[in-house]
């Protein structure tokens, strides 16, 4: 008969001291740090599964009890031996977290300024420690809220600062979005909004992805979620960086702008081209993959002499036009198209005229 005994948590061996092996230490210094710093000091309490007893957020959180002693020895045989081997493991890890919890207050000591160590200088308990750091230290709920609200207005409102590379400034907006989500304030994390602050905050300096996605969304009239968008974002950048399509170049301003080797969607709104065209283009209501100017329900030039339209198709296509800045779009991509091709448009590009 075999004895199965559930796993622990974590590995006995190596369970001690874990987050000891992180070299860089994050001191609080004042209310501008205390939320990193806490949880930094989170991180190591939940590896050595004590957070619950030191977790300053809770006003009397639970003591660490002892594993009940003894074993029913009317057990017999194999039942007898598998109690003795879990009353053994819980032992092991009641003593294990009895020395996380007594070690728990240096970790904590060592990893404050000076002027914050006056406020818990004669403090034994760390849950206390944590209090009254927090009482003393961290904003009030209500300015941080504030704070949150000037920081991410900034960042949708002027996106990526002058000299600061895109890259940096997503997961600048990646943890932002985290914060905004941890404090709760729901009217900054409706979907629809904060997927387009993103996509429109990052327009001048990655126009490519970001007006391919703005354009997929006109077309479907689906919004992806913001997290769905954010991965799609990095899947992009870690091909361009991988396949050498993009290449940073500062401009005027200090942004820098995408060189792709392919037509973009940001050159169906009238962007300056970037490349040669090389770039899938996006899914049309036809159904192909081509521009606006190169699908004969909007471009009447191109049309083959036996073409003939679907109703259903033309519907769509119409419907579209009845939107302005997809109409816009259009007449960008007909003229386009119509120098490329070297065919007349003006006849073509007058009717889509407001």
């Amino acid at each position: 008969m075999d004895i199965r005994i559930p796993p622990t948590d974590i590995d006995e061996e190596t369970a001690d001291y874990t987050f000891a092996k992180v070299t860089t230490a994050i001191i609080l210094q004042s209310e501008h740090n205390w939320e990193q710093w806490l949880a930094q000091i989170r991180q190591y309490a939940q590896t050595q599964q004590i957070w619950e007893f030191i977790d300053p957020s809770v006003e009397e959180p639970p003591k660490l009890e002892p594993p009940e002693d003894g074993v029913d020895m009317e057990l017999e045989g194999m039942a007898l031996q598998k109690a003795m081997i879990l009353l053994k493991r819980e032992i092991k890890r009641y003593d294990r977290r009895e020395l996380a919890l007594a070690d728990i207050l240096n970790y904590i000591r060592e990893r404050i300024s000076s002027r914050c160590f006056t406020f818990i200088e004669d403090i034994t308990c760390p849950h206390e420690c944590l209090r009254i750091l927090q009482e003393q230290v961290a904003r009030p709920e209500a300015a941080t809220r504030t704070m949150l609200r000037s920081e991410f207005m900034k960042m949708k409102v002027h996106g990526p600062p002058r000299g600061k590379d895109l890259e940096d400034w997503v997961r600048d907006w990646e943890i932002m979005v985290e914060r905004i989500r941890k404090h709760k304030i729901e009217d900054l994390l409706y979907n629809e909004s904060l997927v387009m602050d993103f996509l429109q905050a990052i327009q001048k300096d990655c126009p490519e992805f970001s007006t391919q996605q703005q354009l997929q969304i006109t077309i479907t009239e689906i919004y992806p979620s913001h997290d769905e968008v954010l991965r799609a974002f990095w899947r992009y950048w870690r091909n361009v960086q991988v396949n050498g399509k993009q290449k940073k170049f500062k401009q005027p301003g200090g942004s820098f702008a995408a060189t792709l080797q392919g037509r973009s969607p940001a050159e169906e709104m009238g962007q300056e081209r970037k490349g040669d065209s090389q770039k899938k283009p996006p899914s049309c209501v036809c159904g192909s993959k081509h521009y606006f100017g190169q699908c004969p329900y909007y471009n009447s030039n191109i049309r083959s002499a036996d073409w003939k339209a679907d109703p259903e198709i033309e519907k769509k296509a119409q419907e579209m036009l009845k939107k302005p800045r997809i109409k816009g779009m259009v007449k960008a991509s007909i003229e386009r198209e119509g120098k490329n091709k070297k065919t007349p448009t003006r006849e073509l590009v007058k009717r889509l005229r407001p």
